[in-house]
């Protein structure tokens, strides 16, 4: 997950006007806020590898990346504890292998 989303933050920088090496950071701890839903220790990992400089990009990359992953998760076990969306609420408190 770590690769396909430095990559996706690499092939990025074709469209974006941000430095390769900012996107591809932004694009490693994104993809995996999605895939986990940890938005926020993602965004402490991405901090803690690449420094407080590129703290807001991180945050909001792993944030848009968590609301847009939907109810997935590479974690089958793991509790819904609050849902993304209002369409979603009968599944809260369901594990993502019940759903």
């Amino acid at each position: 997950m770590f690769f396909i989303g430095a990559t996706l933050g690499s092939a990025l920088s074709l469209f974006l006007p941000l430095p390769v090496s900012l996107l591809a950071g932004m694009g490693f701890v994104a993809v995996f806020a999605g895939a986990t839903n940890t938005p926020l220790a993602c965004t402490l990992m991405g901090i803690e590898l690449f420094g407080a400089d590129c703290g807001v990009y991180v945050g909001l990359a792993c944030v848009v990346a968590y609301l847009m992953s939907g109810h997935n998760s590479i974690y089958q076990g793991q509790i819904i504890g609050e849902v993304k969306n209002e369409i979603m609420v009968k599944d809260a408190g369901k594990a993502f292998q019940d759903l």
